[in-house]
Parts: C-alpha cells; sequence; structure tokens
C-alpha cells in the first residue's frame, strides 16, 4: 500500500487568497465555526520561534517576582463545563467544532481528560492539540471512548536533531522526540484495539509540521514517519509570526509596507485583506477570578488587546454578537485598522486566512474523514 492510500497528507504551507465576495458574505452573520479553548498557561517546552508561551512565561515571572498576584495556570473545569453547555444551548443546531489546545500544554491540566471529554459527550466535534510529550494510553483510550475527533499532535520534525532546535526544553537538557513518536504509536495501537474489539470511535490521529526553513528539507521524510507510525493525518502549515509576538530566526522574510500610522497594509506585494479569525472563530483562555476570558484572536496569549470580555459576566452570543467583535469584524472588512490595534502590526492575515489552494479551517480537518 501507498503511502497515499495510508495516510491524507494535507497541505497548508501556502500562502493564502483573498476572500472573494461571496466567501465574505458566507462569513458575516454566522454563529462561530470553531471555538478554540486554551486549557492552560503552563507548557513542558519552551519553543521560541513558533509559539508565544516563553514571552508569556517570562512576563509572569516578572510580576510574581514583582510580588503582584497572578491568575492560575489551569482553567476552571466548573466554568468551562458552563460555557460548553451555552454553546450547546446557545447553536443546537451549527454546534462550533472545539479545539483544545494551550497557551502552553493543554494535558498538563490536572483535569485535562475530563476537560476534553466532557464537550466530546455533550455532542461536539473535538479536536486535542498537544505536543504528545504527555499524551499515555489511558488519556487517548479516555478520549477514542468519549469520541473526540481528533488528536493532533504537534511534532514539527522528522529528526531529533531538528527538533531538539524548534522543540526545545527551557534549559535544553532534553529532547522528547523518540517519546513523542512512541506515544503517537501507541495512540493509534489504543485507537486501533478499541475498533477492533467493536468500539466504533471517530478518533483520528494527525501529526503536524509547522514549516520553517529549517525544516522545509525534511518533509519527505515526516510523511514516511507518520505512515510508518500509522497515523491518519499529516498538516503541513506555514510558519505565522504569533500576531507579531514571534519575530525571531527562523522565521520567514517578509517584505512588509505600512501607512503614515504605522498599519501594516502590505506584505509581499499582497494588499491586506480581511482575517477570517474574528468571523469564524471564538477563543477562550484563562481570566481573572476563574472566569474565561474571550478573544477574537487564537494569537492573543496574555496582551490585553484582542480581549472581547468575561465568561461567565457576559453570556456567549452577547460577546459573539457584540460591540468589539463587530467593531473589529467592520475594521478587516472596510481595511481600516486601528494603529493601537494589535492587528495593525500582525502580519499573519496573509498565512492563516484559509481561503487559498488547500487552505482547510481547524474545523474542515477535524470533520474531513481520511481520503475524502
Amino acid at each position: 500500500m501507498s503511502i497515499a492510500e495510508r495516510v491524507l497528507v494535507i497541505y497548508r504551507d501556502v500562502v493564502g487568497a483573498p476572500p472573494s465576495p461571496d466567501q465574505i458574505n458566507e462569513w458575516l452573520g454566522k454563529s462561530p465555526e470553531s471555538i478554540n479553548i486554551d486549557l492552560v498557561d503552563i507548557c513542558n517546552l519552551w519553543c521560541l520561534d513558533h509559539c508565544g508561551y516563553p514571552g508569556q512565561q517570562e512576563r509572569r515571572e516578572q510580576r510574581i517576582e514583582a510580588g503582584e498576584a497572578v491568575e492560575s495556570p489551569y482553567m476552571s473545569l466548573d466554568v468551562l463545563r458552563q460555557a460548553v453547555d451555552e454553546l450547546r444551548q446557545t447553536w443546537p443546531n451549527s454546534l462550533p467544532a472545539i479545539q483544545v489546545t494551550g497557551n502552553g500544554e493543554p494535558l498538563m491540566h490536572s483535569d485535562a481528560i475530563e476537560a476534553i471529554t466532557y464537550p466530546a459527550e455533550k455532542g461536539f466535534n473535538v479536536g486535542l492539540t498537544t505536543n504528545g510529550v504527555l499524551l499515555n494510553k489511558k488519556a487517548t483510550e479516555a478520549f477514542c471512548r468519549a469520541g473526540v475527533g481528533m488528536i493532533n499532535v504537534s511534532l514539527d520534525a522528522a529528526t531529533p536533531e531538528t527538533y531538539a532546535i524548534v522543540r526545545p526544553t527551557r534549559f535544553g537538557n532534553v529532547n522528547f522526540h523518540s517519546r513523542v513518536v512512541r506515544n503517537i504509536q501507541d495512540a493509534v495501537a489504543v485507537r486501533d484495539r478499541l475498533r477492533l474489539n467493536g468500539i466504533a470511535t471517530p478518533t483520528e490521529i494527525m501529526i503536524t509540521m509547522i514549516v520553517r526553513p529549517l525544516s522545509e528539507s525534511e518533509k519527505e521524510s515526516f510523511v514516511k514517519l507518520g505512515a510508518d507510525v500509522g497515523v491518519d493525518k499529516i498538516s503541513f502549515r506555514p510558519i505565522n509570526s504569533t500576531a507579531g509576538l514571534t519575530p525571531l530566526p527562523n522565521q520567514i522574510e517578509h517584505e512588509v509596507s505600512t501607512n503614515p500610522a504605522g498599519v501594516i497594509t502590505h506584505v509581499d506585494g499582497q494588499r491586506r485583506w480581511a482575517c477570517h479569525f474574528p468571523f469564524k472563530r471564538m477563543n477562550f483562555s484563562i481570566g481573572e477570578g476563574g472566569a474565561i476570558r474571550v478573544t477574537y484572536c487564537p494569537h492573543g496569549w496574555d496582551q490585553p488587546g484582542f480581549d472581547v470580555g468575561n465568561y461567565p459576566a457576559t453570556s456567549l452570543k452577547g460577546l459573539w454578537e457584540g460591540g468589539k467583535f463587530e467593531e473589529i469584524r467592520q475594521a478587516h472588512l472596510l481595511g481600516n485598522i486601528d494603529p493601537n490595534s494589535p492587528c495593525a502590526s500582525c502580519i499573519d492575515w496573509h498565512i492563516v486566512t484559509r481561503t487559498g489552494q488547500s487552505q482547510a479551517t481547524y474545523a474542515e480537518i477535524i470533520a474531513s474523514q481520511k481520503g475524502s
């Protein structure tokens, strides 16, 4: 059996394209297509060139050293359950896909299994994104039995040598590549065993590579590695700047133009177009006092400029249809970005907007079937 028959390879590592008027019309007035849940603000890796966590953690440590109070790095399970229930009540006929991830590693949450299985058991199409270090057989079986649609492991490298650079630990003393590959193999084996025993779990296993100059040459071997361990899907996506939070080496250089107010208007000769995030995705992260902080961009990390409001102080419908979301949507549609907005310095709209060739959204990947 060929690799193409064994695994679905999704190449999203091409630049997007401007959304057409018809596509924009499809964005308007809709319920959220997906919910991004950042379950934790803590991680066991220290990925400098593609992730906002190291900077966020350093800022957190500075606040602690200054004697300031900081929030728990773990989302409240009770409030999360409440939000999931409200999502189901608010949009029962168009349930959004749920991506459980983290401003860090979601499996570090002490209630990670319940936080991930709860929305799946409530009928949501759920995908987990994890670095795979803590992915074990017990967790995988729980996810499969609950009907989690996808376990996505951010592996990012075909070799331990590249992995050590793109997914290091904070002090560079541990290389988890072989452990993560073994955990992926175990996850596939657990899922397959359940299916052989008559449990019709929908769970698919995917590995992802963020493509950057350092790993470009490993794409073919990454596909072979994925096929050899038995994953269902392999996704390649381009590296982005995390809304300007990670302008570090290994990034791809871009030609950028700004208007007199300093707002980026062109990237690589492409005139700015509307980013799909405020139209399609609502993002949950850890707020003050156990609340959920809602943002309009999954790249918000700890930057308050992305905030829309807090739940449950405001209903999810109220937040989605409210003034802040509408303000940022109109700014993107009209090309009238506030120079004080974090969008002003962001180049990622031309990378993450899934309107070009092979530009499937995360929700579409969760829902797709291998070989379709």
